[in-house]
């Protein structure tokens, strides 16, 4: 998971975020959405501009390096979207 961002503004942008195709999952975190993309610094400027233009106001984008809750959080989605048939990308 080495292209996961962090994004820091409204929670309304998770469903916008993980309906990018860009952007293999999306998870709230307090105000905090975590978002997995396969290289965060190239895409921020990208999904920051989808955002913005939908009208979300974002306070700021960092790269992070995902926790262990991340990664555990990761794998239990993709096992419950194999189990369901959903192979579309998480928005926990």
């Amino acid at each position: 998971m080495p292209g996961d961002a962090k994004f820091v503004g409204e929670p309304a942008a998770l469903d916008m975020l993980a309906a990018l195709p860009e952007v293999r999952e999306a998870a709230l975190f307090g105000r905090a959405i975590h978002v997995t993309v396969p290289d965060g610094a190239s895409a921020a400027p990208g999904l920051r501009a989808a955002l913005e233009g939908h009208g979300i106001l974002i306070e700021r984008i960092e790269p992070v390096q995902p926790s262990l809750e991340d990664a555990f959080v990761s794998i239990v989605e993709r096992d419950h979207r194999a189990r369901s048939g959903d192979d579309s990308p998480a928005a926990a």
